[in-house]
């Protein structure tokens, strides 16, 4: 997961000009997604579009190229361009196929009375912000997969995963602990960055994604 302030990526969506540091942003993503491809082409990858070709269409405001896997194309160009307007990655776990593992953890808080709307699934696979002006295809296995919570919410997250993790399958206890210390953590420094006026905190959202 990482910290963006959700304007700052919205930004790089359809526009029509930019600043020198978005220029200096851009040129970082247009490598990193080179970068992305050669690796694939290596593991002989494709997902019906090229990694540089789907960056250049979000850039452009647009995510409609041909192709049922071209969506997990244009998931990782969003994940590079959250990347490079956001905090550094905490890993919040390792999980052989994310979709059935966060299901089975959802179904488990919800037996232990967690409301829907504050289980991991509803925003580790939210999908990109609706702010985005045009629809972003999902991936079709889960990964790779945007995902993303309002800083504003994440403490009730949290305390909602503390007032059950003694109660839940002992089996989902170590990683509801990393996740829930990292919504604790990401909320107390929003709040200090508050309390303190901090000009150079700016972050509003938690983004999440798998890979």
């Amino acid at each position: 997961m990482r910290i963006a302030a959700r304007n700052d990526v919205l930004s790089f969506l359809g526009a029509t000009s930019f600043d020198e540091e978005q220029l200096r942003l851009l040129g970082i993503m247009r490598e990193r997604a080179v970068v992305y491809q050669d690796d694939l082409d290596f593991l002989d990858i494709f997902w019906d579009l090229s990694i540089p070709d789907a960056l250049d269409h979000l850039i452009e405001g647009r995510a409609d190229a041909a192709g049922e896997w071209a969506g997990c194309a244009y998931n990782t160009a969003l994940q590079l361009i959250i990347a490079c307007n956001s905090s550094d990655p905490v890993e919040v776990g390792c999980f052989r196929n994310p979709i059935v593992y966060f299901s089975e953890l959802d179904d488990e808080l919800g037996r232990c009375g967690v409301p829907q709307e504050l289980r991991p699934f509803q925003y580790l696979f939210a999908g990109p912000p609706i702010e985005i002006p045009f629809r972003i295809p999902g991936s079709l296995e889960g990964y790779p997969e945007v995902g993303h919570l309002s800083l504003s919410r994440a403490k009730d997250v949290a305390d909602a995963y503390r007032a059950v993790i003694d109660k839940i399958d002992k089996g989902f206890v170590d990683d509801l602990e990393v996740l829930t210390k990292g919504l604790e953590f990401e909320h107390d420094e929003w709040v200090r960055s508050q309390e303190e006026e901090l000009d150079w905190y700016n972050p509003d959202t938690i983004f999440f994604w798998t890979n």
